[in-house]
């Protein structure tokens, strides 16, 4: 019972935190952090499901697969960099913080039996699942700003 009300504690209190501190620096950053997560969002779901063989992590979702990864590693670093000017290793690290953010997720949806939290946005699930790689990487990315 301790770890889950610290686990929802971090995630729906502090996390979100984050996001509002970005945004109290400049609106401008929070959208950055934005397109960043959706491009390395969508550009894996599309990419994996072209040309995804190879399972990345087929416990947790079976669907993910290493080309999707790359496909979203290569989208999100090129938007980071072009978007923010800052270190393409920060974009690399912000990529992966996001697939874990995913990850976690998708953890919670097997250990509560569902496959998406909606159905809202059709094959993307709802707008929960949208946001799972935003709150893992906004306090890397509220670090990388400041």
């Amino acid at each position: 019972d301790f770890f889950k009300g610290s686990f929802i504690l971090t995630y729906s209190g502090l996390f979100p935190s984050f996001l509002y501190q970005i945004k109290l620096l400049d609106s401008k950053h929070l959208l950055v952090l934005l397109l960043f997560v959706w491009a390395v969002d969508v550009s894996s779901y599309y990419l994996g499901k072209a040309l995804g063989k190879t399972p990345f992590f087929p416990k947790l979702s079976p669907k993910k697969t290493w080309e999707g990864f790359l496909g979203g590693l290569i989208a999100g670093v090129f938007i980071f960099y072009l978007l923010s000017g800052k270190s393409i290793l920060y974009g690399v690290f912000m990529v992966i913080l996001a697939v874990m953010g995913d990850l976690f997720k998708s953890f919670i949806k097997r250990q509560v039996g569902i496959k998406d939290f909606s159905h809202t946005l059709g094959e993307h699930g709802g707008f929960v699942d949208r946001f799972d790689s935003l709150l893992f990487v906004s306090p890397f990315y509220l670090w990388v700003i400041r």
